[in-house]
């Protein structure tokens, strides 16, 4: 039995390490910091983990690669805590199965049975818990992304580069906007290896692959290159992106009356009916009571 279930055990690590492939060399990155093979630069790349083919996270499923660079664990080789935590969270399936059916004193089919099952928790849940972690790290980027535009638009008109406009927001923005401050703070620390600011905003962008992320970039990386009215772009970015946040506040809103519209129905109403009726219900059952009596 026990020989079963180590076998079991090793079994479900080894179904792990099968989603990821064996580590690579930043080779790629460090060509398009020194311009090195450019034809490489203007390769297409996936959206969903541009990261993951520079050698940094070679797993296979392309959902936990976009929730695990969006993230950030991938940032600077991040492979080794996705990976190992995702094996550990399997084995730690597996293991719990297992000790469970020695506790039920089951056979091997059911052992057997239980650490599959165990397995299969362990897998799908942590890939759900990043997944849900990467969705809520995106609504807050969302979220902050108004404000932030509002300050670089206000530094730069206050005759700051943009570097330096980048690099005040990452430095004294991290309790006003948290995660952009880290993004910021990614992309100013590529560029001081040497990549082009809007090279480095162009890889942010691709990392969080977010349309309202893509815009600021957009607008960003055509104002670095080419100039023109940063009033203007940023401004109307800023409200158009906070338009969509209040329709979609809105919407959320108008959802959430009808469900609490069912919870009234099933709670509220009762109470009320007890409430308003029960002295007219008590006094009539006393009155009948009388008569009767």
């Amino acid at each position: 039995m026990f020989w079963l279930g180590f076998g079991l055990l090793v079994t479900g690590i080894g179904m792990a390490l099968l989603f990821a492939g064996p580590r690579q060399r930043d080779e790629r990155e460090i060509r398009q910091r020194f311009g090195i093979g450019k034809e490489d630069a203007k390769a297409p790349t996936e959206k969903v983990a541009p990261v993951a083919r520079q050698g940094r996270l070679p797993l296979r499923d392309p959902e936990f690669i976009r929730a695990v660079v969006r993230l950030g664990w991938a940032r600077s080789g991040g492979i080794l805590f996705p990976q190992v935590a995702w094996a550990a969270a399997i084995a730690a399936g597996v293991f719990v199965g297992l000790v469970w059916a020695l506790s039920q004193g089951a056979s091997a089919y059911q052992m057997a049975v239980a650490c599959l099952a165990g397995g299969a928790v362990g897998l799908i849940g942590f890939k759900r818990l990043v997944m849900r972690r990467a969705e809520r790290r995106m609504a807050r980027i969302k979220a902050e992304l108004p404000l932030t535009i509002r300050l670089v638009r206000l530094l730069l008109n206050s005759g700051l580069a943009y570097e330096m406009a980048f690099r005040r927001v990452a430095e004294e923005g991290t309790h006003v906007v948290p995660e952009l401050s880290r993004e910021l703070d990614a992309v100013l620390r590529r560029t001081g290896t040497g990549m082009p600011l809007s090279q480095s905003l162009s890889l942010m962008q691709q990392r969080l692959d977010d349309v309202d992320v893509s815009r600021l970039v957009g607008v960003l990386v055509q104002l670095i290159s080419m100039g023109g009215s940063i009033d203007r772009s940023l401004i109307n970015l800023a409200e158009d992106l906070e338009k969509r946040r209040e329709s979609t506040l809105r919407e959320r809103v108008n959802k959430s009356s009808g469900k609490m519209s069912l919870i009234m129905m099933l709670f509220l109403f009762p109470a009320l009916l007890i409430l308003l009726g029960g002295p007219a219900i008590i006094s009539l059952t006393e009155g009948l009571l009388d008569v009767a009596s």
